[in-house]
């Protein structure tokens, strides 16, 4: 009797049931410690962080379908005025199916991401989540949020045209006078030519930043654990 009811019981489970066994045997995902989130954590304003982080994974995905068709070149398209970089951007929009929507989505999560990661910032000081024992924590914040601004400046770039080389050059301007640490930015970020700039912009948007982001990101997440949730307002 008892081997017949489990057969009817299997016969009564949904494919994604089933699928989640077969994964859940192999992989042990029940047995993961779970974490208790507390009542106050609820709040809205408590997942501004999680919504930073999705925002982070829209990024990525959305990303890596764009780079398949963008080049970061300023070499000029042939019988025309443009760069192979705008060109290419150009093409995303208006050839590539869907290329218009993945862009806007890239651009939008972009500057959601900069908005919730600052209003993140905001709550975690003015409810003093960045004391003892989470001072750790607060500085892994701070340098992920320097790096979301820093995600937005690399990024403006990359479509190369005249407004964002523009407000590109009076950020590497700002970059360069800073003391002791100007010159070292400045070369590291512009090189010498104009197509040196946009080939480092372009390394340090897909593949320096995301890299150094997604390890701050695992310390920031396994502090939260190690630490809990601060308490409420």
């Amino acid at each position: 009797m008892g081997v017949q009811k489990q057969v009817e019981r299997k016969r009564k489970q949904s494919p994604l049931d089933r699928l989640w066994q077969w994964v859940d045997s192999r992989s042990k995902l029940t047995k993961l410690p779970r974490v208790d989130v507390p009542i106050h954590a609820t709040n809205p304003i408590y997942c501004l962080g999680g919504i930073t982080f999705l925002s982070f994974i829209i990024q990525g995905v959305t990303g890596m379908l764009l780079a398949v068709y963008y080049k970061p070149s300023l070499e000029m398209v042939a019988g025309t005025t443009q760069t192979e970089a705008y060109s290419s951007v150009v093409f995303i929009m208006e050839e590539v199916r869907y290329g218009a929507l993945i862009r806007s989505l890239h651009a939008y999560s972009a500057n959601l991401m900069i908005f919730t990661a600052l209003l993140h910032m905001f709550r975690v000081f003015f409810t003093g989540s960045y004391k003892a024992p989470r001072e750790l924590n607060w500085m892994a914040g701070l340098t992920l949020g320097m790096i979301t601004l820093t995600f937005g400046f690399t990024g403006y770039l990359l479509p190369w045209t005249d407004m964002s080389k523009g407000a590109t050059t009076i950020g590497l301007g700002m970059a360069k006078s800073l003391p002791g640490l100007g010159d070292i930015m400045g070369s590291i970020l512009s090189g010498v030519t104009d197509a040196d700039t946009l080939k480092r912009f372009f390394a340090f948007h897909t593949l320096i930043l995301p890299a150094a982001f997604a390890m701050l990101l695992l310390l920031h997440f396994y502090m939260v654990k190690k630490h809990g949730i601060s308490g409420p307002l």
